[in-house]
């Protein structure tokens, strides 16, 4: 189980810890989230703004476009598996550290880590394709 994004241009993928590091690590970098919109309710003061449903609620072009900046500023913490980025985890939280620690252990089921750096740029760009949509 995962995360489907669509955006006007392309689609991306993640599974549903990689999202959570992926929030967290766009966070501790900066991320200010404005929170997402509802799909459609009737009314829309029950809806709390959040990015870790299902529920095809979308994310502004301005909030995916400060999110791919701040994860541009996390990408020299996430570790190539051949050890090319840096080893030393960022200023987090207690609870934001497990996050970063499984970001360095898990990107591909089948690989580990070493899709970690190629797998978060392509995040980026499809971020900065503007808007999308999370299911």
């Amino acid at each position: 189980m995962g995360y489907a994004l669509a955006g006007v241009k392309s689609s991306f993928y993640w599974r549903n810890i990689e999202w959570t590091t992926v929030l967290d690590l766009a966070v501790s970098h900066g991320w200010k989230p404005e929170g997402t919109l509802p799909p459609s309710l009737p009314d829309l003061r029950e809806w709390d703004g959040n990015y870790d449903g299902n529920g095809s609620q979308s994310v502004t072009d301005s909030d995916a476009k400060a999110m791919a900046e701040a994860l541009e500023r996390a990408f020299p913490y996430i570790l190539e598996s051949s050890g090319g980025g840096r080893t030393d985890p960022p200023t987090l939280g207690r609870g934001r550290m497990r996050a970063w620690i499984l970001m360095l252990d898990l990107s591909d089921p089948l690989a580990g880590m070493a899709g970690a750096q190629p797998k978060m740029q392509a995040f980026i760009g499809f971020c900065r394709e503007g808007s999308f949509t999370i299911t």
